[in-house]
């Protein structure tokens, strides 16, 4: 990756302002694409959907082949109010991340029949955050 580029996107990335780094598959050429200047690339349509989805992809286009990475600031949950609404909500955004829900589909606009869960959405495996403590015979941790 060029230096350019590179100081370039961390210096988005501290900003909190989404890029895309785009790679010609071919040629290995690559250029950074601002959130900023999305609609006046040639890739606009494909860029601002990876930008939706927050997910780097493989995209085709005039019969070439393009690695759209995208690097977006993880999206943030402001709750005001009392500390028990805060509380619930809190697990409630990590669900959503879990279940893959978009987005744009955590607004108001996204509730009703269409904006539902479907039943039997497989989650992703438990995984443990915390070292597993084990006593030996003895009583002392092992």
């Amino acid at each position: 990756m060029d230096l350019a580029i590179l100081s370039t996107l961390n210096a988005e990335r501290a900003a909190r302002r989404a890029t895309i780094l785009v790679t010609d598959v071919e040629s290995g050429a690559q250029r950074l694409v601002k959130a900023a200047d999305l609609a006046a690339d040639p890739l606009a349509e494909a860029l601002e959907k990876q930008l939706r989805m927050g997910k780097s992809a493989l995209v085709e286009a005039d019969g070439k082949s393009f690695f759209l990475t995208v690097q977006a600031p993880p999206p943030r949950v402001i709750v005001s109010g009392a500390v028990h609404i805060s509380q619930a909500m809190a697990p409630m955004a990590k669900l959503l991340d879990l279940l893959g829900v978009p987005a744009e589909k955590r607004d108001f606009a996204a509730l009703g029949e269409g904006g539902r869960l479907t039943s039997g959405t497989a989650l992703p495996a438990p995984s443990g955050i915390f070292p597993r403590h084990v006593e030996s015979e003895g009583g002392e941790a092992a």
